[in-house]
């Protein structure tokens, strides 16, 4: 069933560029980059683009955010660190730099209500958190519903993370990511109820057959922060 969002959803992020003056051929060098970074090639040289096109466009907090994802990718903490001090003293309202702002949090072991509370203001929807914006672009909706679904999840309210990882397979169907998330959600919610059969009902061990036993998928909990990486960035 889809899941009516009351906003528009920008499959392009061209109109987001075209609002910082950014040039095509620069537009291409990123994108180039990104796709370096999420491939896992040409990192040092993708570093490089991305360090000079932040300074062309010192304004554009798309590129400084791919920059930290860059210096994740290389190992570099201390520039990890400073420019992501940077990105959100400079672009407090940056959703996307919000979003990475809680998945560190997260990654740390932060308690989720904490982080809801200290960089969303203990608000779980967009039309809320930008009630001046009609519109936002794909990526935003989908990391947005991602990181909510896993802090859900982390709390144990695993029918309110299904309800955003919805979302998020709304948006983006193929996404691994997504599907291991609703994979995690999955078998939460099968634990749930296989603990509670065993609090509520008289279940003999002996009587379990092969139907009872819940394969659990072949997915640990993640061991390394989220990165995202926009790959729906072209569909139009």
């Amino acid at each position: 069933m889809k899941i009516h969002l009351p906003y528009k959803i920008n499959f392009s992020t061209d109109d987001y560029y075209a609002e910082h003056d950014v040039l095509r051929s620069d537009l291409k060098l990123y994108r180039e980059a990104s796709d370096d970074l999420a491939a896992g090639r040409r990192k040092l040289r993708s570093v490089k683009t991305l360090q000079s096109l932040v300074e062309k466009y010192p304004d554009c907090p798309m590129f400084l955010n791919q920059l930290i994802g860059a210096y994740e990718g290389i190992g570099d903490e201390e520039n990890l660190e400073i420019n992501a001090n940077k990105l959100w003293e400079k672009f407090p309202d940056f959703l996307i730099g919000k979003i990475n702002k809680a998945s560190d949090l997260l990654f740390k072991n932060v308690n989720p209500d904490v982080i809801l509370e200290s960089v969303f203001g203990g608000i779980t929807s967009l039309e809320k958190l930008y009630p001046e914006r009609k519109m936002f672009y794909a990526v935003e909706v989908l990391n947005f519903h991602f990181l909510i679904a896993e802090l859900y999840l982390e709390k144990g309210e695993n029918q309110l993370a299904l309800l955003y990882a919805r979302v998020a397979e709304q948006i983006d169907p193929s996404n691994e990511r997504v599907q291991l998330l609703m994979d995690r959600i999955n078998y939460a919610k099968n634990s749930d109820v296989l603990l509670q059969c065993d609090e509520n009902c008289n279940c003999d061990d002996n009587d379990a057959t092969d139907d009872d036993v819940y394969i659990p998928p072949n997915e640990e909990k993640k061991e390394e922060k989220i990165v995202f990486v926009n790959k729906i960035d072209d569909k139009k």
